[in-house]
């Protein structure tokens, strides 16, 4: 006698499992464009870095190094990529996977 929840032909399981590959899907999806926009922007970020080094008149106003910084990359991106180096933040697929989860609830 088999288990009526060890049945192949469940169509909770299958829900499940149709759910559960979408979600790990959209994750890697996800984790893809993550990574593919933040290869673009560090070296972009680099670039922005090497203005605070670069030599300056004493009476270059900060505004004017920002504008050269922010015409490399948006405020927005630069500040994404800044806070990316402080955290050590990391690609992580199962956190995609449950935001996806979490989407679709």
């Amino acid at each position: 006698m088999t288990h009526p929840f060890i049945v192949c032909n469940n169509p909770l399981i299958h829900l499940v499992k149709q759910y559960s590959d979408e979600a790990k899907a959209t994750a890697k999806k996800a984790v893809s464009e993550y990574c593919r926009a933040r290869n673009q922007d560090l070296p972009k970020a680099g670039e922005g870095l090497k203005l605070f080094t670069a030599e300056y008149e004493r009476t270059t106003p900060f505004c004017t190094v920002q504008e050269q910084a922010f015409a490399l990359l948006n405020r927005q991106r630069l500040t994404r990529v800044a806070e990316y180096m402080v955290n050590e933040a990391s690609c992580d697929e199962i956190a995609f996977e449950w935001e996806h989860i979490d989407s679709m609830a």
